[in-house]
């Protein structure tokens, strides 16, 4: 681009976006009703039928490394069929919830 106003259109355009798009996703701050909506989880059932849930612990550091305010983590068993099943439900704004490298959940790796 040799034309300065050119580039400097392109720029507006690209940093303006942007700005929007974060504006739309909360990408800096938390949406009013996060609080609310991390405090239904505690409604979700210990007990379905023949299934039992154990709770399982998530670090804080590993909560806030996602940018979750709430979660469940239990494993369900079901000894009449000895089948077991693992269930983690995550309340947050997408970003780092939905997209990270594996090392974030598994220091492991």
């Amino acid at each position: 681009m040799k034309n300065p106003i050119s580039a400097v259109a392109a720029l507006a355009l690209i940093v303006g976006s942007g700005l929007i798009h974060g504006t739309w996703t909360n990408r800096w701050r938390t949406a009013p009703a996060l609080a609310e909506l991390a405090a239904r989880l505690d409604s979700v059932p210990t007990v379905l039928g023949d299934w039992t849930a154990t709770a399982q612990a998530i670090p804080p550091r590993q909560m806030a490394i996602a940018g979750a305010v709430g979660q469940i983590s239990r494993v369900y068993t079901n000894p009449t069929k000895g089948l077991t099943v693992s269930v983690l439900l995550l309340c947050g704004l997408p970003g780092n919830i939905s997209t990270h490298t594996p090392d974030v959940c598994y220091p492991g790796a």
